[in-house]
């Protein structure tokens, strides 16, 4: 009885369970029409403007576009423009206007408040993004945070930055030329690399390399494109926000996606910000924003160091995939339409290809012209931007008189890029690319540049505006000097760079533009422009030890070190493995790459070719398979020897180095189109007393280390021995643990000779790993013995 008794209750229980959770889903679903009944009806404040009425009912409209279909509410909304006028409803509490004459009322500058919505930036999901300046919905907190940014991003500091900047533009343009005959690549991921390495370098005091490495991915937009395609879900989704904020504990258990997001944000970026703090001269624009002087008042350290980490995130975000789309889009169409590449090299003419100045390239109305045009169909965000003014109403009025709406308070209403700049009033044929449109008389209609809002308008718009201008130029220009005469667009067509949907920024349906260098001009550009102006990067360099090497300053070894270090670096950003040599002008032989001060014979494939320069010390970091310092005058040209100092000072004082080497016969016919051998960079000096110095200090720098490493290794193996043979069995423990240590520390210790001597040397890695080995047949004896 009472078993059947306990089975009715439990039945019971069960039924009102299920009624329980049916009256809740019932009464959710009763709320959510009532709330989109309420939307629609005359009682909404937004009620008198036109619209769809599923737009104005629910988000789900908008959410189905964005979220499901991927980036296509903003074709939505440019048909309802079409439909319902220059103002319309497009979500319960958005409005999206397609005037250009009214950006400036949305778009007020500093003297009128204007917040963002907390919808849009949603998108940025949780954690430090949200905590950014650009994430900040209050004017006042907003300006509060953007403040200390300001000054780091203005016209004046983007000038003393644009050295740095065509330096960057060099190594790109050069590692483009290198890519003869190895196939087609995708120009956007190269410039990724370029835009990447110069606001990582500028924001963090040390770039990320991309230029460096082999190839051209991976780079950051690899981790941007992971986090544009979480944005919409972010925007419609409380609970994958909710989640976002746990993120970094589950990265590991994610998709590869967001686990790559997740680790860009809170474990690269925040390294590259701790090093800038810990290295303040170098660290530039975090290690400043760090400061407490530079911090809002009400906020800790810690609250700083997290917001950071957001704002790093954005600084790269914001600073590489924009940019690079821009300069795809150029690289595009001067390759496209030849018309326009004939017309820009005319209007480029007289300036110094080797020295590009941003003041200079901007005042080339051609140049000009087509820039604006690429700003036009790829601008920076394709996305919609909104705005709410808290303290006014906005009134709007069409020029014909015959449409008014007087906007409420707080209400976010905004535009589209992609629609502005596609208004057929101001850009007649918008689909065409013509650079003319921006020109009246042949100078800049500013006018018409006013209409653009691709980097946002008024007191909220991008804070990387003036750096992107000064990327742009500098790299654009250097494109169209080095790389496109020589480049060829590879399976490649318009739509590869047309509008198809937005995530955040424009996307296309193919996403890349792929391009080929012409191998029959490639020996020509390395012969004639790449060794000129790779030396030329070093000539110019302004740090102390340059200026003293060029002002024939006596230099210690250890300076020469350090020259020879950052040399290496440039050289190798741009794909070589170099091999560096400190010349004393005193006519000699040579020495091998893989040893200090050893002469090696002067004479190369069979004595052929035989060319003698001057005593050196090599200070190659690497090694290669032939005597790099014995060179034919051809391959001087093709292995882009870098003459530094006295030799490259100029390119006539260039060529002046390469006529020492006149008595070798040519052997052209013997370089193969895209193969680059390894260059060799002459660091000059006459100082005869400071070269013969250098040269004996640098002939010694790795004997100590070598000593110490070969006694280290002779006492490991002669205690390991005893210890094993000599002692009681009851401490084989001890000695297996004391062997293991000396064993790892003779591995330490080699590593440490070879840092040291700053190149890999050759006895100490081998003697280096004779110990390992005999240190493991050791204990591989001794757990026989137990």
């Amino acid at each position: 009885m009472e078993s059947q008794s306990a089975l009715d209750s439990s039945r019971f229980s069960s039924i009102v369970s299920l009624t329980s959770v049916f009256w809740i889903v019932a009464l959710w679903i009763a709320y959510r029409i009532s709330i989109a009944l309420y939307n629609i009806s005359p009682l909404h404040p937004l009620s008198q403007f036109p619209g769809p009425k599923v737009a104005a009912a629910s988000y789900l409209y908008e959410a189905y576009y964005d979220w499901w279909l991927v980036g296509r509410y903003g074709k939505v909304i440019a048909r309802m423009h079409e439909q319902y006028g220059p103002i319309v409803r497009i979500n319960p509490d958005e409005l999206h206007c397609s005037d250009p004459a009214f950006t400036d009322e949305i778009y007020a500058g500093p003297g009128r408040v204007r917040d963002k919505w907390q919808h849009q930036l949603n998108t940025g999901g949780a954690g430090p993004v949200s905590k950014t300046g650009f994430s900040t919905v209050a004017h006042d907190l907003h300006r509060a945070r953007q403040a200390p940014l300001s000054k780091f991003f203005s016209r004046q500091q983007m000038l003393r930055l644009e050295g740095e900047v065509y330096d960057f533009a060099l190594q790109t343009s050069n590692k483009m030329l290198t890519s003869a005959g190895k196939g087609p690549f995708d120009v956007k991921e190269a410039f990724n690399c370029f835009t990447a390495d110069v606001i990582s370098q500028y924001a963090f005091g040390e770039s990320m390399g991309f230029i460096a490495q082999e190839g051209w991915e991976p780079n950051f937009a690899t981790w941007v494109k992971s986090f544009f395609k979480s944005a919409y879900m972010m925007r419609h989704n409380a609970l994958g926000r909710k989640m976002a904020q746990v993120m970094p504990l589950m990265a590991d258990y994610l998709g590869e996606d967001i686990k790559s997001v997740m680790r860009q944000m809170n474990v690269v970026i925040p390294g590259y910000i701790q090093q800038a703090v810990r290295n303040p001269e170098n660290g530039r624009v975090f290690a400043d924003l760090v400061e407490s002087k530079s911090r809002p008042a009400n906020e800790t350290l810690e609250e700083t160091m997290y917001r950071l980490n957001g704002e790093g995130f954005n600084f790269l975000l914001a600073g590489t995939e924009t940019t690079a789309a821009i300069l795809t889009v150029f690289t595009y169409w001067v390759l496209a339409k030849p018309e326009v590449y004939a017309r820009l090299m005319q209007d480029l003419e007289g300036l110094d290809r080797h020295n590009l100045k941003w003041v200079e390239l901007e005042k080339r109305p051609y140049f000009w012209a087509i820039l604006q045009e690429c700003l036009r169909m790829m601008p920076g965000v394709s996305h919609r931007s909104a705005r709410a003014a808290p303290q006014e109403e906005l009134v709007y009025k069409s020029e014909d008189g015959k449409t008014e709406f007087v906007i409420p308070r707080n209400t976010p209403i905004g535009m589209t890029s992609m629609i502005n700049h596609w208004n057929k009033d101001l850009f007649p044929n918008p689909d065409d690319f013509t650079p003319e449109r921006w020109l009246v008389n042949g100078q800049p209609n500013y006018q018409l540049q006013k209409k653009l809002i691709a980097f946002g308008k008024g007191s909220r718009s991008c804070i990387g505006e003036n750096l992107a201008y000064c990327e742009l130029y500098i790299m654009a220009a250097l494109m169209a000097f080095n790389v496109v005469p020589r480049s060829k667009l590879v399976d490649t067509t318009v739509e590869d760079i047309s509008y198809d949907h937005d995530l955040i920024v424009l996307q296309t349906k193919k996403g890349s533009i792929s391009t080929g260098m012409a191998q029959a001009t490639l020996e020509d550009s390395v012969s004639r422009e790449q060794a000129p102006s790779v030396a030329f990067i070093i000539a110019r360099n302004g740090d102390p030890l340059t200026l003293a090497l060029r002002h024939e300053e006596e230099l210690s070894s250890n300076d020469v070190l350090q020259l020879s270090r950052a040399f290496s670096s440039v050289s190798t950003s741009i794909g070589f493995s170099p091999t560096t040599v400190f010349s004393s002008c005193e006519p000699s032989i040579a020495t091998k790459p893989t040893s200090y001060g050893t002469n090696y014979p002067a004479n190369k494939r069979n004595g052929e070719g035989k060319t003698d320069i001057t005593y050196a010390a090599s200070l190659s970091a690497t090694y290669g398979s032939e005597f790099d310092g014995v060179l034919e005058h051809d391959d001087v040209r093709h292995t882009a020897l870098l003459g530094v100092g006295a030799w490259s000072s100029s390119p006539q004082a260039h060529d002046q180095c390469l006529r020492r080497l006149e008595n070798t016969r040519p052997r052209i016919s013997r370089f193969l189109p895209g193969r680059v051998k390894k260059p060799l960079i002459v660091i000059h000096q006459s100082h005869q007393a400071a070269a013969s110095a250098c040269h004996e200090e640098l002939s010694t720098v790795a004997a100590p280390a070598r000593a110490e490493a070969v006694g280290l290794m002779v006492l490991t193996i002669i205690w390991s021995i005893l210890s094993v043979y000599c002692m009681d069995k009851a401490n084989m423990p001890l000695i297996r643990r004391t062997i293991f240590a000396a064993t790892l520390l003779m591995a330490l210790e080699t590593v440490a000779t070879m840092l040291v001597a700053r190149r890999t040397l050759l006895e100490s890695l081998l003697l280096g790993l004779f110990s390992l080995i005999a240190g493991f047949e050791l204990l591989l004896h001794l757990d026989q013995l137990i």
